[in-house]
């Protein structure tokens, strides 16, 4: 018969941080050792049956909880490390499930940084189909207008001052706005 040893230690001092107690009262409050809690928050010791039904009893925990896998955020973490901007940085199975329960908080802040990251590509793909159709140059905005480090402006009649103090004139020209 295979065991399923449930290591719960993260999720445990979650629990133990949110009641703000520390690991001597809660381990006092389990009849356990302080020591013995400690291993168990770094995932070195199981839960056993009889220390689960007294979390149960004494803090009111949903024994569902405990046991719950964090699949969707592996899942989804996974597909945030296989993106080709981060190519060579694939994490194991075994790391990404110790980053979705240790650090669930980091792991939903991870993969909510890299939504944002690929709504902000996509717009970015579309704002340069959108100016390569009307005909803009690829280096916008300032397509006559080079570096003010540069003696000259493309421009007829600009030049730029070749002191680093003097600011040179800014630009004339128009560009529509641009919504992101």
């Amino acid at each position: 018969m295979a065991e399923n040893k449930i290591f719960a230690g993260p999720r445990i001092r979650r629990i133990r941080n949110g009641l703000g107690l520390t690991q001597t009262a809660m381990a006092e409050e389990l009849g356990i050792s302080p020591s013995y809690l400690n291993l168990i928050e770094r995932n070195q010791r199981p839960l056993t049956v009889q220390l689960i039904l007294k979390l149960s009893q004494t803090y009111e925990v949903d024994i569902g909880d405990l046991r719950g896998e964090q699949q969707g955020s592996v899942a989804e973490l996974r597909g945030v490390f296989s993106d080709p901007l981060l190519a060579g940085e694939l994490p194991g199975e075994q790391e990404l499930l110790e980053i979705a329960e240790a650090a669930p908080n980091a792991a939903a802040g991870v993969i909510k940084l890299y939504r944002a990251y690929r709504e902000q590509h996509g717009r970015l793909s579309d704002l340069s189909d959108l100016l390569a159709r009307e005909g803009a140059a690829p280096g916008w905005p300032a397509r006559g207008c080079r570096s003010t480090r540069s003696a000259r402006c493309s421009r007829p009649g600009r030049t730029i001052s070749p002191r680093w103090k003097v600011r040179p004139r800014p630009c004339t020209r128009r560009w529509p706005p641009v919504t992101i």
